[in-house]
């Protein structure tokens, strides 16, 4: 049988509840533009185990971090939804039919100023997720009560501009969540949960 979100019968009802609260407006149905990008949030049911992955090492940008599927628009794309969807699908073949939009969060931009917008789904507990490993070295889960417990520590070190940067992150076992993607989670949990998590601001640690 294929897999699909409305055969389910295993959603985490008081997770679906706080999702609701959180997110009461319609869908951001805009139309994409060039120079936008769209990620998936994905919360694996019934609990909400947050869905990332392990960019491929042999990529020129943004090679070994971790991150949400997604990616820029293409041509093609009606909505940034369908932009979040499509990469989604591409990177680790999770079909549309096995999520349920819930939400969007505030746009942000990326160290390399590109405006990036989340937005938040439910996945089938039943659907299999395959990396591309054109693209992507794992895909892993993390449950969003460790995000909730955990404090991130300021010890990621980054070189950017020829300058190394100490940037806050989350560190489950041989993973470092930091940047835009912990950003946004971070963001997540205040949305649905009112959590406040401290997130420091990066710091210059040496001139280039």
């Amino acid at each position: 049988m294929k897999s699909g979100f409305s055969k389910s019968k295993v959603v985490n009802e008081k997770l679906l509840s706080k999702l609701r609260a959180a997110f009461p407006a319609p869908l951001d149905g805009r139309i994409a533009q060039a120079g936008q990008a769209a990620v998936l949030i994905g919360l694996r049911e019934p609990d909400g185990d947050i869905i990332l992955t392990r960019r491929a090492a042999h990529l020129k940008n943004h090679a070994g971090e971790v991150a949400f599927p997604g990616g820029k628009v293409e041509p093609a794309d009606q909505t940034l939804a369908a932009t979040a969807l499509r990469e989604t699908r591409e990177e680790i073949g999770l079909p549309a039919s096995a999520v349920q939009i819930v939400g969007s969060m505030p746009p942000r931009q990326s160290r390399f100023g590109l405006d990036v917008i989340p937005f938040v789904g439910l996945v089938a507990k039943d659907a299999v997720v395959t990396p591309n490993l054109e693209e992507l070295d794992s895909i892993f889960q993390v449950p969003m009560q460790f995000f909730l417990e955990t404090q991130p520590r300021m010890e990621h070190e980054v070189q950017y501009l020829k300058q190394k940067w100490l940037f806050p992150g989350f560190y489950w076992q041989d993973q470092v969540i930091w940047g835009l993607t912990a950003y946004f989670i971070v963001e997540l949990m205040a949305h649905v949960f009112d959590a406040q998590i401290p997130w420091p601001t990066p710091r210059l640690i040496e001139k280039g």
